[in-house]
């Protein structure tokens, strides 16, 4: 925004600034290094949004799968459609290489350079395909229109392409399980982020739709994160599942499990199976590997001394459970160690227990709803500020009289032309 402003202050002020055009065209007439500028900032939008896929791109999720395509769809409607409004034809692409260039960089230092578990990422290269082909079809009927479209082309045939992509780049593929509520939930995360990406791109052009317009949608898109978010982050607690482990030790300190699950059919349609390991030194997640019917073992040697904390982990349905293989002493939080034995039976439990054992039991109810209300607040006024911003920019001093009477992209378009 504060790049947009200044080019914009810097034309004489008799120059049009290519408002209306701008929808369909991108920001006037713009250098190559005016182009690589914009293609720059969209995708570190992209690379920002992606953030908080930290989890998934590591193997190592504290929430349900479906999540995953819900943050892709909705990172890449909201920056691929505002990029491609911005920058013009082919932003959307521009900001997707950006991000691959950046991200697969830090993927090879961060891994094989570093030496540190290396995370994986989307590829986005099909969600802009969509959003390049919603702006043929309804960039001209404004910047709602062609984000709701761009959105929803975003979420489906990204799902699909992510769905593949996962089977060979990520450490938890999507299974069959994600379907059809996973593609559903994406559809609808990525018209929310088209809404929202459609009016940042078209008030980076001083270029939105008249108030009423812009405001249905950007809480419309707001609304629709929210419910799909709220519906991601509802989970059951394990139900009578219980693991049969055994330990064969394949190194000092290292051993390989085999876990038969009771009931048998416990693992059957889960969303991940996998064993994992962590703060003893790096981040070992081996996927558990199908035996035969309710018996399955783990694919690399699980370590099971010192500081790691390893454990066996299920997800189905909206359970997320875990069982513990070892745990060391921690007498600051304080929490008891659970030994590697041999061979042992527990039951699953939610998985938050393991994870976060210095979580405290004895804190008030109140409390916990009182700082969770306090961080939504925040959040909410955040995003209401830079929507507020966006309109200030938009429609400041220098924004045309059809804008400041409430005219469209489409009638500015025509007036321009």
């Amino acid at each position: 925004m504060l790049l947009a402003e200044g080019m914009h202050s810097r034309r004489p002020a008799a120059a049009p600034s290519g408002r209306g055009k701008g929808l369909l065209l991108g920001f006037g007439k713009q250098s190559t290094v005016a182009w690589l500028r914009r293609t720059a900032l969209m995708g570190a939008l992209l690379i920002g949004l992606s953030t908080f896929q930290g989890e998934f791109d590591f193997g190592v999720p504290q929430f349900a799968l479906v999540f995953h395509p819900i943050l892709i769809a909705f990172a890449a409607g909201c920056a691929l459609t505002a990029a491609r409004i911005w920058i013009g034809p082919g932003g959307a692409f521009g900001a997707a290489l950006f991000f691959l260039a950046v991200r697969g960089l830090i993927s090879v230092i961060v891994g094989p350079v570093l030496g540190e578990p290396t995370p994986s990422l989307p590829l986005y290269l099909v969600e802009a395909a969509g959003v390049e082909l919603a702006a043929l079809v309804a960039l001209r009927r404004g910047p709602v229109a062609f984000g709701a479209l761009g959105g929803l082309l975003a979420g489906v045939l990204g799902f699909f392409a992510e769905l593949g992509w996962t089977q060979v780049a990520f450490q938890i593929p999507w299974t069959a399980e994600l379907l059809p509520e996973g593609l559903v939930l994406a559809a609808v995360a990525g018209v929310a982020g088209g809404l929202i990406g459609g009016l940042l791109g078209s008030g980076l052009n001083r270029d939105l739709p008249r108030p009423v317009v812009a405001r249905s949608a950007f809480a419309c898109g707001l609304a629709m994160i929210a419910v799909v978010a709220a519906n991601g982050l509802m989970t059951t607690d394990p139900q009578g599942v219980r693991a049969q482990v055994q330990l064969r030790e394949t190194a000092p300190g290292q051993v390989a499990a085999t876990v038969r699950f009771d009931p048998p059919s416990a693992a059957d349609e889960a969303q991940w199976a996998q064993a994992t390991a962590w703060q003893g030194g790096g981040l070992r997640v081996s996927q558990l590997e199908r035996v035969r019917e309710g018996v399955y073992r783990s694919t690399e040697a699980l370590p099971v001394s010192g500081e790691w904390k390893t454990l066996v982990r299920l997800h189905r349905g909206r359970e997320l459970a875990g069982v513990p293989v070892y745990l060391p002493a921690d007498p600051a939080i304080p929490a008891p160690g659970v030994a590697a034995r041999p061979s042992f039976d527990r039951t699953f439990v939610d998985e938050t227990v393991i994870l976060q054992r210095e979580l405290k039991g004895d804190v008030p109810g109140w409390l916990w709803a009182a700082a969770s209300l306090i961080v939504l607040v925040i959040s909410i006024a955040l995003v209401l500020a830079l929507g507020w911003g966006t309109s200030r920019l938009a429609r400041g001093d220098a924004a045309s009289p059809a804008i400041r009477e409430g005219g469209s992209p489409r009638s500015l378009a025509r007036a321009s032309a």
